[in-house]
């Protein structure tokens, strides 16, 4: 199981590589986690997460892994009125709601570890933090979709993703679902 408490600050700031391996529940290890999500079996997932974000973040086309120096980032693509070529801006110029739902994203949809063993268990806290309203729907079809490959359980006081039929206080038997939980 794996708890995610996304902090902007921290995915914003230059982080140290690492091997990527497990999801660090505040994202200092995002930029890895990515790179690792695009060097591995499973690319369409990194493709899957830039899909969603893409619908976040207008005009926003790809993430990837950045080195800098002994360091590295996250490098976002994104569509600019006027330009022909996407503009390229570093986690640092991004905005916490961005970071935070390129978090969550990238903990709904991680791919199978070296060791062939899947994240059976994903924990998010309030998901909808510094995230705009009307991209509750994206999220809470993120949400969904990821519960189809592992159990999701969500912590929120967000009316945009709880006021929908699909959720209920208890899941089904059987079943993964969404519903308001404690905290992880």
């Amino acid at each position: 199981m794996r708890c995610n408490r996304r902090n902007a600050r921290v995915i914003r700031e230059l982080q140290s590589p690492d091997p990527g391996e497990v999801l660090a529940s505040d994202g200092r290890n995002l930029a890895s986690f990515v790179k690792r999500m695009s060097d591995s079996s499973q690319p369409e997932r990194l493709t899957r997460v830039a899909e969603l974000l893409g619908k976040v973040v207008p005009g926003l086309s790809g993430v990837e892994h950045k080195p800098v120096g002994k360091k590295e980032t996250l490098e976002f693509r994104q569509a600019v009125a006027g330009s022909k070529d996407s503009w390229r801006f570093d986690a640092e110029n991004m905005s916490d709601g961005t970071l935070r739902t390129l978090g969550v994203l990238v903990a709904l949809f991680q791919p199978t570890a070296s060791d062939g063993r899947n994240v059976r268990v994903v924990g998010i806290e309030e998901p909808e933090t510094a995230l705009h309203p009307g991209a509750a729907a994206v999220l809470r079809s993120a949400l969904f979709e990821a519960s189809q490959s592992a159990q999701v359980l969500v912590t929120s006081h967000s009316p945009d993703l709880l006021d929908d039929k699909q959720v209920s206080g208890q899941a089904p038997p059987l079943t993964n679902a969404i519903a308001s939980s404690r905290r992880c």
